[in-house]
């Protein structure tokens, strides 16, 4: 992968994040990273990266309102890019359906990064 593709990680659990943020740069991606939804939409205005990995309980644990409001603000903003979602409970797929182009449970994430990126970006 090279240095031009840009990427979003919000995540409010600081080791997750810089779990994420590590392998992403490894891949020599330019990472940016947040851990709460004002902090995110703030980037993506500014640095307007071309990968959107968010958190789908971010700073929420009952609910993903938040995580769904970074992700419509992230589309609305770049139409084009892609928002990779993830949570600890596969039980909130359904609801991000339609809302970004894969889901993912963390650990799954965490252990196939490679294989998930290469569907979107090719070297």
């Amino acid at each position: 992968m090279n240095k031009d593709i840009s990427a979003l990680v919000v995540e409010d659990d600081t080791n997750i994040r810089e779990i994420i943020v590590g392998l992403l740069e490894e891949r020599k991606i330019n990472v940016l990273s947040a851990d709460d939804p004002g902090k995110a939409c703030d980037l993506i205005k500014s640095h307007n990266p071309a990968l959107l990995i968010c958190d789908t309980e971010l700073g929420n644990p009952s609910g993903n309102k938040y995580g769904v409001q970074v992700a419509e603000f992230y589309k609305k903003h770049n139409p084009q890019g892609i928002i990779i979602g993830m949570s600890s409970e596969e039980s909130y797929k359904s609801f991000w359906e339609g809302k970004c182009n894969a889901f993912h449970k963390k650990d799954y994430l965490l252990r196939n990064i490679n294989l998930i990126l290469e569907q979107y970006f090719k070297d």
